[in-house]
């Protein structure tokens, strides 16, 4: 009977007694801590996550005229609360991260041991930086084509 209480609620939060008391400039900031104070005090939990969507109402009109009050809807996912607003929807989870270079290339080889891929790769990158010529400083053709320029004479 202790644990009755439902994962979803909706709340209508009164945000103008976070007014009272706090720098004009920081209404809107007090507003946000106003929400997460609230919903961790009725939904006894101590972490509150806030969407984007209720961060951007609450500042939609500036730090210094925050909404007097915002409808809330809170889920609780084990100790944490997640707090939207009634209409949005939250991203979906990403699904597996794409494999790295490394995964791909076992895929690729098959049997062989991460050791022997690594190997592998050190000695192609080895042959790679050896064949490319060293280049030598040299003169461009083009200066060598032009004629010298001629001493010029000292007037008398």
């Amino acid at each position: 009977m202790a644990d009755e209480r439902p994962d979803e609620r909706l709340y209508v939060i009164p945000l103008r007694s976070s007014w009272i008391n706090t720098t004009r400039v920081k209404r809107a900031n007090r507003s946000i801590h106003t929400i997460q104070e609230f919903l961790s005090k009725h939904m006894h939990v101590e972490t509150v996550k806030i969407s984007e969507g209720i961060n951007q109402a609450v500042w939609a009109r500036g730090a210094e005229k925050p909404p007097g009050k915002i409808k809330v809807k809170a889920k609780k996912e084990g100790d944490i609360v997640i707090a939207t607003l009634p209409d949005e929807k939250l991203p979906e989870k990403p699904k597996e991260k794409p494999a790295k270079a490394m995964d791909k290339a076992k895929e690729i080889a098959g049997a062989k041991k991460i050791g022997e891929i690594e190997k592998e790769a050190k000695e192609d990158h080895k042959k790679e930086t050896k064949e490319k010529p060293a280049t030598s400083k040299k003169e461009s053709p083009a200066k060598e084509n032009l004629p010298k320029a001629e001493p010029k004479e000292a007037k008398k």
